[in-house]
């Protein structure tokens, strides 16, 4: 005789996009439990079930689809109304405590919204995998992930490799910059960089090395978005741009002011929904940061459809790191996107970002 296990329902919600109990939708075998949308407090004695939910910051009325006060980072966020919940998307984001939007994952693909961040670079030892080395670095919360494209010294145990592999063997290309010391790297003038020019205060983004006297910074990226131009696989132009301008490669210096993505032989790798992403992307208006990484070999997104996705959103800095199957997430040393044991191997670095716990 089998054994079978039961599980007791106590209650069954049906919600609307924004909070609203859907009609009809809604079940339970008492009213002893009061927690409903998001996992938040229903203040059914005041309001009546499903109407009011508390935040701790602020009161949300799921029926607008608003918070009832402003909230308490406002200017942080000038282009959405200061009573918004979740960034006016409340299909794909939620709203964990009334001050900003935590964002989950879509198409196998992972956007992970950050403020208020600290980085760090993270180097692997020889006797360590890369997700070996990725661990909660604070009391805050953190989230790793790979960095830059690297060169090898060997082709075939850079081919074969299975167990952790000696890290001089493996240079990034790019520098990695902390606390205004090299630390990591080499020039890599055709790549993309990213820097922070004093601490926490102003940051940058452009092509070649990390620009001398950055007090932190990464090289080896791959453009996506970089000072509010869209790249991608070709020239793209604006309508009263002379005939005859090059598809692919610069269009001279003269020809730039027409525009509108700029080429790049490298994002054609990644252009493709089942390739692994790892992408960093930063709102200068907003101040806010953005992660997105995908698990290689799981439909995703395009490069062309993140791109547009975060330009819509305002990061107007997007760049790309190593994809593929070096593509790698974790969040307090937890692994969300793994990568294969070759690049688990090999991989030499890293960036750690930590957001203070609220």
């Amino acid at each position: 005789m089998r054994e079978v296990n039961t599980i007791d329902v106590v209650r069954i919600f049906g919600y609307n996009p924004g909070g609203m109990l859907t009609v009809g939708r809604t079940w339970s075998v008492g009213s002893e439990y009061r927690y409903g949308f998001n996992g938040k407090e229903d203040d059914s004695e005041t309001y009546g079930g499903g109407n009011i939910y508390d935040y701790g910051f602020r009161i949300y009325n799921p029926r607008l689809g608003k918070f009832l006060s402003v909230d308490p980072i406002a200017k942080n966020y000038g282009m959405l109304t200061p009573y918004q919940f979740a960034h006016n998307q409340p299909i794909w984001a939620i709203d964990l405590d009334g001050l900003e939007a935590e964002i989950s994952t879509e198409k196998n693909t992972y956007f992970i919204v950050l403020k208020n961040v600290d980085f760090s670079i993270i180097l692997r030892k020889s006797n360590e995998y890369f997700t070996a080395s990725l661990r909660n670095f604070s009391n805050s919360t953190d989230f790793s992930i790979n960095a830059q494209l690297y060169d090898y010294a060997d082709k075939w145990d850079y081919i074969k490799a299975t167990t952790p592999q000696p890290v001089t063997d493996y240079t990034p290309q790019g520098y990695s910059v902390s606390d205004g010391k090299r630390i990591a790297g080499r020039s890599s003038s055709q790549t993309f960089y990213f820097a922070e020019n004093s601490v926490g205060v102003q940051y940058s983004f452009g092509k070649g090395d990390v620009p001398a006297g950055s007090c932190f910074g990464i090289g080896g990226g791959t453009p996506i978005i970089i000072n509010g131009l869209k790249y991608g696989e070709s020239n793209v132009y604006t309508a009263d741009a002379p005939k005859g301008l090059p598809l692919v490669g610069p269009p001279g210096a003269e020809n730039e002011k027409y525009l509108l993505q700029r080429s790049n032989g490298v994002y054609t790798d990644q252009n493709n929904s089942a390739v692994g992403k790892t992408i960093l992307g930063y709102n200068s208006k907003s101040g806010t940061w953005i992660l997105v990484s995908q698990q290689n070999g799981k439909e995703g997104y395009s490069l062309d459809q993140i791109r547009d996705k975060l330009a819509s959103m305002g990061y107007d800095n997007v760049i790309g790191f190593d994809g593929s199957t070096s593509s790698t997430l974790a969040k307090d040393g937890k692994i969300l996107v793994s990568p294969d044991t070759r690049k688990n191997s090999t991989i030499p670095a890293g960036l750690n970002i930590s957001v203070p716990s609220k």
